[in-house]
């Protein structure tokens, strides 16, 4: 996760969405169903806290239910019993109070026996650079994508996704730190950028303005 041209989190997904609190100062919905799964972690000890989907919500509560750690009154769950059970619990997420961060693994599952195909290393750009309007895009981007990853790069509007991403294939040419694609370093002069190219796509949000003018008359000029 981006933020100010800088990394502000990393890891794999079930680590990052637990931090709740974080997310929310980073500007970031949070998925509701780390939402619930948080808040019935702090009730009732023992639920994962570190679920994605409706149906591991749905499976948790069975195995709860199986269990014996939620006990069933007349079809419903008794939460005098829960209370008693757990007279510590917090019955609420509290937002005020911010969650203790978790510990991020710093490559999660990465095949460490593999080179990365993609890999930005202490990577800096700027805009209008030697000008009185320079802007530092990116600061220090430490990104590496090996064979059969799939990574998302996640952050509110203006925290540097695009620009770094439009590093892989040398859209941008980082002004420091390395970029290696392929084996290839594109810092090189040497390498047929053409052919990186044909090898690394690059799909904007919004395809129609990569394919057409605003105006009729620029398309056919």
């Amino acid at each position: 996760i981006m933020d100010e041209g800088q990394i502000a989190l990393q890891g794999a997904p079930r680590e990052v969405f637990q931090q709740i609190d974080r997310l929310r100062e980073l500007h970031l919905d949070v998925p509701h169903v780390s939402e619930l799964a948080l808040a019935m972690h702090q009730q009732f000890p023992g639920f994962p806290a570190d679920l994605l989907t409706p149906e591991e919500v749905a499976e948790a509560v069975a195995n709860c239910c199986e269990e014996g750690q939620w006990p069933i009154v007349n079809g419903q769950r008794s939460m005098v019993n829960a209370n008693e059970d757990h007279p510590n619990a917090d019955h609420t997420l509290d937002r005020d109070t911010p969650s203790p961060p978790l510990p991020l693994s710093q490559s999660p599952n990465l095949p460490i026996s593999q080179s990365p195909l993609l890999s930005l290393q202490h990577v800096v750009h700027y805009y209008m650079r030697d000008t009185p309007l320079e802007v530092m895009a990116i600061s220090d981007i430490n990104i590496d994508v090996y064979p059969g990853e799939i990574v998302g790069v996640l952050g509110h509007t203006g925290s540097g996704k695009s620009t770094a991403i439009q590093h892989f294939n040398g859209l941008l040419r980082a002004h420091d730190g390395r970029v290696v694609v392929l084996d290839q370093d594109l810092n090189d002069p040497k390498v047929d950028m053409r052919a990186v190219r044909r090898q690394v796509g690059l799909v904007f949000q919004m395809p129609e303005a990569q394919l057409f003018e605003q105006y009729v008359g620029d398309d056919v000029a």
